[in-house]
């Protein structure tokens, strides 16, 4: 053993969870300043992180069980 921990499944879930919920977070921020009059850039930004958040919990690698 190297000493490393592998990722188990489970917790590989509770990331892919949490990164899920940071982009909706993200995105809910972005209507928030949309709808109180927050400057484009800001809107656009908050909900384009929140997308590429999203989109990148979904590709995460999930490793097969041997």
């Amino acid at each position: 053993m190297n000493g490393r921990k592998k990722l188990t499944v489970k917790s590989k879930e509770k990331i892919k969870q949490l990164v899920i919920g940071l982009g909706v977070l993200s995105i809910v921020a972005g209507t928030y300043l949309l709808t109180k009059g927050g400057t484009f850039m800001e809107t656009y930004w908050s909900i384009f992180l929140g997308i590429i958040l999203i989109g990148s919990a979904y590709t995460l690698p999930n490793e097969k069980h041997d």
